[in-house]
C-alpha cells in the first residue's frame, strides 16, 4: 500500500475492512469520524486547545515547538504504542487526521520510527466525509427500494433483521423512531448517522432490493437525507399485519423488558426509576398530541403499571397503557396518513408470510 491513499482509492477501502485510525482530538472524532474508526489521538482536547491558543498568539512555528514539548517522552511513547496496537492487522491499517496534513504526517513519521509504515489520507476526514456523502446520495438516489410498513408494534425492525440485503435505518439512529424511542446511550451526530448509512451502504448488494422500514425524516434527533426520505415515501410497499395482541407482546418487550434492562444495566438500583421518569417524560412530550383527556387516561395507566410491577413483579398492567395508546393514538394517526398519502402496496401478511415474501424477492422471483 502507498504511503499516501489517494480519495479515488477510498471507496473500496470504505467497502472493506479496513481499520481506520483517527489521530484527532477527542472532540474531533465525536463531532464525525468514518464508522468504526479507532480514536487514537496525537493529542488530548486540551494540548490541541493549548496549540491553538499558541499558534494565534505566536504563529505556527512557536505552535509547532509547543507541540513537540507537550507530545514527548513517556506521553510520546504512549501515544505511538496505542497506534501500533491499534494497527490490526497493519496492512490493513490507515491513518487519518483533519485534512491529511501536519498531524497524521507527524503520526505517520513516528511510526515508521517504530518500525511500522502505514498510509495515510490524502485529504484526511475532509476527503473521507466527502466521499461518504457521495456514497449516500448516490444509494438514496439509486437503490432499488422495497419498504416495510406497518402499524405501530408490527415488528417491522424484526422483519428488517431476519432478511438479507436490509438496512436496519434505526439501529444506526440507535432510536426505536418513535416518542418512547430512546435509549440509554446516545445517538450519533448527524454527521456520524449520515456516515454510517454511507458506509452501511457499501456492505449492500445494489443490483437486489434492499429492504429498509418505513421511516419518517426525523428518527430521535438525526434526520434522513431529503432524497431518501422522499423514496421512501413513494416506493413499493409490503405491509406487515398483525394481530392487536402481538402488537402489544412487541411493545412490552421493546418499551418495557427491553428498555428496562437498559436502565438497570446503566444505572443499576437506580434504574427503575430513572426509566419511571424518562416514561412519564416521554408521555408529557406528546400530550398535546394526544389531547387532555386521552394524555391523562394512558398517564394514570402507565403510573398504575409501574406501581403494580413494583408491589408484584407482574408485567400484565403495562399492556392497558400500551393498548390504550396504540388504538386511540397511532392506529389514528396511521389511519390519517395513509388517507393522505395512499401507498402502493405489493404484499400483504403476518411477520414470517412477509419475511419470506422479501426472501423470495431477494432471490428473484
Amino acid at each position: 500500500m502507498a504511503d499516501r491513499i489517494t480519495p479515488e482509492q477510498l471507496r473500496p477501502l470504505l467497502a472493506g475492512d479496513t481499520t481506520f485510525i483517527d489521530v484527532r482530538a477527542p472532540i474531533e472524532f465525536a463531532q464525525g469520524h468514518v464508522p468504526g474508526a479507532l480514536n487514537r489521538p496525537l493529542m488530548t482536547d486540551d494540548e490541541r486547545h493549548r496549540i491553538g491558543l499558541c499558534y494565534k498568539q505566536q504563529g505556527q512555528k512557536a505552535a509547532v515547538a509547543l507541540g513537540h514539548k507537550l507530545v514527548s517522552g513517556d506521553v510520546k511513547s504512549q501515544r505511538v504504542q496505542a497506534w501500533l496496537d491499534a494497527a490490526n492487522p497493519p496492512q490493513k491499517t490507515v491513518l487519518y487526521c483533519a485534512r491529511g496534513g501536519m498531524r497524521s504526517s507527524i503520526s505517520q513519521g513516528w511510526m515508521s520510527e517504530a518500525g511500522l509504515d502505514l498510509p495515510l489520507v490524502q485529504g484526511g476526514y475532509k476527503t473521507l466525509r466527502h466521499t461518504l456523502i457521495e456514497q449516500l446520495q448516490r444509494f438514496s438516489e439509486s437503490a432499488d427500494l422495497i419498504v416495510v410498513a406497518g402499524r405501530t408494534g408490527s415488528g417491522k425492525t424484526k422483519v428488517i433483521e431476519a432478511v438479507n440485503n436490509a438496512l436496519d435505518l434505526e439501529a444506526l439512529a440507535n432510536h426505536r423512531g418513535s416518542a418512547f424511542g430512546r435509549h440509554t446511550s446516545p445517538q450519533p451526530s448527524q454527521a456520524n448517522f449520515e456516515n454510517a448509512i454511507a458506509m452501511a451502504s457499501l456492505q449492500l448488494d445494489l443490483e437486489r432490493p434492499v429492504i429498509v422500514e418505513d421511516e419518517s425524516r426525523n428518527i430521535g434527533s438525526v434526520h434522513l437525507a431529503q432524497r431518501l426520505t422522499e423514496r421512501i415515501k413513494v416506493t413499493q410497499v409490503v405491509m406487515l399485519e398483525v394481530s392487536l395482541e402481538e402488537r402489544l407482546d412487541v411493545i412490552l418487550d421493546d418499551y418495557v423488558i427491553g428498555l428496562q434492562a437498559e436502565y438497570l444495566q446503566q444505572f443499576g438500583d437506580d434504574g427503575f426509576e430513572r426509566y419511571r421518569d424518562y416514561m412519564e417524560s416521554a408521555l408529557q412530550r406528546v400530550s398535546r398530541r394526544l389531547g387532555g383527556v386521552l394524555y391523562q387516561q394512558v398517564r394514570s395507566e402507565l403510573q398504575h403499571a409501574l406501581q403494580h410491577q413494583t408491589l408484584t413483579g407482574s408485567l400484565e398492567a403495562h399492556r392497558v397503557w400500551i393498548e390504550s395508546l396504540l388504538l386511540h393514538y397511532y392506529d389514528r394517526m396511521y389511519d390519517h396518513q395513509l388517507q393522505k398519502a395512499p401507498r402502493q402496496v405489493v404484499f400483504r401478511g403476518g411477520r414470517s408470510e412477509v419475511i419470506d415474501f422479501l426472501n423470495q424477492r431477494q432471490n428473484g422471483n
